[in-house]
């Protein structure tokens, strides 16, 4: 019953327990220019990399062309709060 519960909480949570420990390995979206707050962020500009610590790459259109909310250096993972 409690093994139950666990995993679906876990569910809920975005990733089965079994997926946890390959998260690291997974790609992501990370930023490979310096940029300044309210820059447009161009495909030059990010790219995705691994380790999977950043947006996930499906996300890449949705990105391109929005605005950095705050000044972000090269090898920073992308991250909504980063965006605008």
């Amino acid at each position: 019953m409690k093994r139950l519960f666990l995993e679906r909480k876990l569910r809920i949570a975005g990733r089965q327990s079994s997926e946890q420990g390959n998260v690291k390995f997974r790609r992501s979206l990370y930023f490979v220019k310096d940029l300044k707050a309210g820059d447009i962020i161009t495909p030059e500009a990010i790219r995705s990399v691994r380790p999977g610590f950043g947006a996930a790459p499906k996300y890449l259109e949705e990105i391109v062309g929005r605005r950095v909310t705050l000044d972000v250096g090269a090898n920073t993972p992308v991250r909504r709060s980063n965006i605008g």
